[in-house]
């Protein structure tokens, strides 16, 4: 227990004190600083950071392992709820990507490929403490315990040979830049030679402490009892030691910078950064760092420097913009001016270098050195505040006596007209024009006297005024033009104009436009972003600067075009704020303008909280591609089991469907934007913003495949999609037996549906047939009642008068002729009569056959019958009757065929009956309309064949005959069907 508190105060020694003074300006590190701490739920007491080869960064402290995404903490288990125990003392990745945890109680365990593996006694770990990991340049793993080194050997760890070394205690490792290992124990310092299988003889007379590789490959020691800092080896060993911050006492951690410039060191009250435009002082709690103890230093593979303190975590990183921050100002912020050779003027103020150092220099503003508008033009230099107007050049200052007329020395806007004219904007007297020392109101125009926020001149020589009115005058050799709403101005205050060869660019309180020599067009970017409280405009590389109530906005000349050909085209545009290293906003009333170009290609913003500078030759950015993960899916707010690499199976009928995921980039996660897309159902990517899950309603049952990927900070795509695959089971209604089986009980419906109607269909056919007969032996029995007696009267009393004329008489002839016709009509009445008594015929063929032949002998025809004749009911045999023979007389009068083949078949389900030949076929007019202008005869066929309930085919082919087919079922065809 005596070696782990004494480890433990190592790791996280309290600070003696705190700080007792704040150090002006925005933070004692010139970076982005970040911090979270239990409240954002990070964990306490931070005893290692590491990044593994997926990206993920891992936190190790004295109350578990946790894994870190630049958004949310999470305490890392596994998918069945195991995790690394909390009693972490060490860890460490390692050259071939483990990450390695050392338990203070004994024990190890190892992170690779998705599997996290557990080492105790029976591996060759008992009850020792592990407090840190190693390779060798042979690739073995090497632990320090408690009880001296161990060598993992794949499967356990074996003890490794002491004999030389003797006890060491516990130790720090570290490899220098020649693959040396190095062993830093409790008491002294000792080394693995490249290929060696043991650590050799005590090298340096040092205590416990830390170690750290600088960038040109010196092995430091720091900290330790009496606070050194040793090279060990490398280029520095046995140099003298740079005149670095030294580390707190007691084991403080140091880290190197990968740029090589800057180095990071922990203090009692809190840490410091050294190297090129910082101050070298301590950054603590009171500076908002998360504690005052830091315990370690990390950075990751984007730059970003990581601390970890007793308190919570700790991120640097660098920002696009640097800046100096100024007292408050008697005025909106400080008046800027570019100089010659990269410098500065600041107020009356010219910095011939300016950088964080030397601008945090100048003299703080006065109410009296209030400086409200400066200009520039050529080697002469112009001020005007508080203590009136100022002349600079060639390094004298003079001042320039002002007219009676201005009691209040506020001014807002000054610049050169072509003639060398110097104009002036003064509150409650207007624009005044200065020329041979004669000042002027409104330089003699009547329209130029209103005050003006801002005065430009442009190449041509053109002076441009923007008033708050909503206005712009323009002097144009020697004539004013006025410009307003009428023109589609609309920024409300002009605050500043930037003039081009034929067009400009306004900025104004209420937005941008854009002038194109004869009207204004208002610009919108996107989310309808106005550009509000433009006060600083700068055309530089191929973009639009704007300074603004919302930071500096960078918008490319592309988009710009775009815009201007089309004004709902909504601007996409770059914004620097706060996350960028900005502060404050820029003024919205003077001095103005807030923005300059330098000479270098420096661009520099004014503010109310300082000065700002972009180095757009220096632009800083995060090309590490984020990593996506897919951490959850949830179903109507309850999580679903799932693994990556499996297929998540979902209930039916699914409400909300939530999937989380995540990105690991750490630089600015603020600005990570996702989008996401399932196959099948979206048809493009879905823009999530910077949202980390995606939401589903209503999916249909069936298996689908989430896709989402992210874009860092800077616009930088991952590289390969995260994916998640997942099944809606299928209700019982909506599988495909469950379908099958309704399709099925469909189609029965159907054919249930089909057989009623086709037996009512008969049954009315019985009943007509019915009512036919009972018609037919009503006209038979008047038939015989009447006409047929009457005929067989007539014909009684036509023998009686021929029975007594002479024979040879002439009336005998006729009357006998006349009697003949009578017993004719007799007959055939007879006939008549029988046939509507008389039962079905059954021998349809013979008779149809019989028929056309007595009319025409010479028809090619022959009959052919299939099945045994069966007795045809009445109504059925006479309507088929009249379709047979009027097929074939067709077939005899307009054909031409040289063979008619007439076909009835008797068979179960239905009588068929076919007449076929192979004549002309018919007319194209009769086949598509039925009938022709004289001849109707299909007409009829279809009507008989409705009245029947039968199926009528007619094929014909030119040249190549014509087939008709009914088909008439059973029950209507039959008698003993019925």
């Amino acid at each position: 227990m005596k070696l782990i508190r004494k480890v433990l105060a190592l790791l996280l020694l309290t600070s003696p004190a705190l700080s007792s003074a704040v150090t002006a300006g925005f933070s004692p590190i010139n970076m982005h600083h970040s911090s979270w701490t239990a409240k954002d739920g990070a964990p306490a007491s931070i005893i290692g950071i590491a990044q593994t080869s997926d990206r993920w960064m891992w936190i190790a402290s004295l109350n578990g392992l946790y894994r870190f995404d630049g958004v949310r903490f999470e305490r890392f288990a596994l998918a069945d709820g195991s995790r690394p125990r909390a009693d972490i003392w060490g860890i460490k990745v390692l050259k071939n990507g483990d990450l390695w945890i050392g338990y203070r109680f004994g024990g190890a365990s190892v992170w690779r490929n998705g599997r996290l593996e557990t080492f105790g006694a029976a591996q060759g770990l008992g009850a020792s403490s592990v407090l840190d990991f190693a390779q060798d340049d042979r690739g073995r793993v090497w632990a320090s315990t408690s009880q001296g080194f161990r060598i993992f050997d794949g499967k356990r760890w074996n003890r490794a040979d002491e004999s030389l070394s003797g006890r060491t205690g516990i130790c720090f490792l570290a490899s220098d830049a020649s693959a040396m290992l190095w062993a830093r124990c409790e008491n002294g310092v000792y080394t693995l030679s490249k290929g060696a299988d043991a650590f050799g003889k005590k090298v340096h007379e040092l205590t416990l402490g830390r170690m750290a590789l600088a960038g040109d490959g010196t092995l430091w020691a720091t900290g330790g009892g009496s606070n050194e800092l040793l090279a060990l080896s490398g280029p520095g060993k046995n140099k003298p030691v740079p005149d670095w911050p030294r580390p707190r006492a007691g084991g403080g951690p140091l880290l190197f910078e990968r740029d090589g410039k800057h180095i990071w060191s922990s203090q009692p009250a809190g840490i410091i950064r050294y190297g090129p435009a910082e101050k070298g002082v301590a950054f603590s709690m009171a500076n908002g760092l998360s504690g005052n103890v830091s315990n370690w230093f990390y950075q990751d593979d984007e730059g970003n420097i990581w601390v970890g303190t007793e308190n919570g975590l700790d991120r640097f990183r660098n920002t696009a913009l640097s800046g100096v921050a100024f007292p408050p100002a008697y005025w909106d912020a400080e008046a800027i001016a570019a100089g010659d050779g990269g410098a500065l003027w600041v107020d009356g103020n010219e910095v011939k270098s300016p950088d964080t150092r030397t601008l945090a220099a100048l003299p703080a503003q006065t109410p009296e050195s209030a400086v409200s508008v400066m200009y520039k033009d050529g080697a002469d230099v112009w001020t005007a505040g508080r203590d009136g107007l100022w002349h600079y050049h060639d390094g004298q200052r003079s001042r320039v006596p002002l007219p009676d007329s201005v009691k209040v020395m506020q001014f807002f806007a000054m610049s050169k007209d072509a003639e060398g004219g110097l104009w002036l904007s003064a509150r409650n007297v207007g624009n005044l024009r200065l020329k041979d020392g004669v000042w002027q109101l409104g330089g003699g125009y009547k329209d130029l006297e209103r005050i003006a926020n801002s005065i430009t001149r442009d190449r041509s020589g053109r002076l441009w005024f923007g008033v708050a009115n909503n206005s712009i005058r323009v002097l144009d050799a020697g004539k004013v033009r006025l410009y307003g709403p009428e023109q589609g101005l609309s920024v409300g205050t002009v605050l500043q104009i930037l003039p081009g060869d034929h067009d400009a660019w306004v900025g104004g309180s209420e937005g941008l436009a854009h002038f194109d020599g004869s009207r204004f067009q208002k610009l919108t970017g996107e989310d309808e972003d106005a550009f509000l409280g433009v006060s600083g405009l700068i055309d530089y590389n191929s973009k639009l600067w704007l300074n603004g109530a919302a930071g500096v906005t960078a918008i490319s000349k592309a988009e710009l075009a775009l815009a201007i050909g089309d004004g709902r085209h909504r601007l996409k545009f770059q914004r620097f704020n706060h996350l960028d290293g900005l502060h404050g906003t820029a003024t919205n009333s003077f001095p103005i303008p807030s923005a300059v170009k330098g000479s270098d290609g420096k661009l520099w913003f004014a503010t109310g909280a300082g000065i700002f500078w972009l180095d757009t030759e220096k632009a800083i950015a995060n090309k590490v591609p984020p990593q996506v993960f897919i951490r959850t899916i949830n179903v109507d707010n309850a999580s679903v089991p799932w693994t990556a690499g499996q297929t998540a199976r979902i209930a039916p009928n699914p409400g909300r469907l939530r999937i989380d995921y995540t990105a690991l980039a750490y630089t600015m996660p603020e600005r990570m934007q996702f989008q996401y897309r399932i196959d099948g159902v979206d048809r493009q990517w879905q823009e999530g913003g910077a949202t980390r899950s995606a939401s589903y309603t209503g999916l249909s049952p069936g298996r689908y495949r989430l896709h989402v990927r992210a874009a860092n900070n800077d616009g930088v795509w991952s590289t390969s999609d995260a994916v998640a695959d997942f099944e809606v089971v299928p209700a019982y209604y909506q599988t495909l037996w469950f379908q099958a089986l309704c399709a099925t009980l469909l189609a029965l419906l159907l054919w249930l549906s089909y057989k009623l109607r086709m037996a009512y269909v008969a049954r009315r056919a019985v009943q007509g047939y019915a009512i036919k007969m009972a018609e037919r032996g009503r006209i038979a029995r008047d038939l015989h009642d009447t006409l047929l007696q009457s005929v067989h009267a007539l014909s009684l009393r036509l023998t009686m008068t021929l029975n007594k004329l002479p024979p040879e008489s002439a009336m005998h002839d006729e009357i006998e002729h006349s009697l003949d016709l009578v017993e004719a009509a007799l007959q055939e009445g007879q006939d008549k009569l029988h046939g509507l008594r008389s039962g079905p015929v059954t021998e349809l063929l013979d008779e149809a056959s019989h028929l056309v032949l007595g009319e025409y002998p010479q028809l090619p025809l022959a009959s052919s019958r299939t099945g045994v004749a069966r007795e045809l009911a009445s109504f059925a045999r006479e309507q088929l009757l009249a379709i047979a023979l009027e097929a074939l007389r067709n077939a005899a009068r307009h054909a031409q065929a040289t063979q008619i083949h007439f076909q009835v078949s008797y068979d179960t389900d239905a009588l068929r009956m076919t007449i076929a030949d192979n004549g002309k076929g018919l007319p194209d007019k009769v086949a598509s309309a039925g009938c022709s202008d004289s001849r109707w005869g299909l007409v009829g066929m279809r009507e008989r064949v409705e009245q029947l309930g039968a199926q009528l085919t007619v094929n014909s082919q030119p040249d190549a005959g014509t087939t008709i087919s009914i088909a008439l079922p059973a029950k209507c065809a039959y008698v003993q069907a019925r």
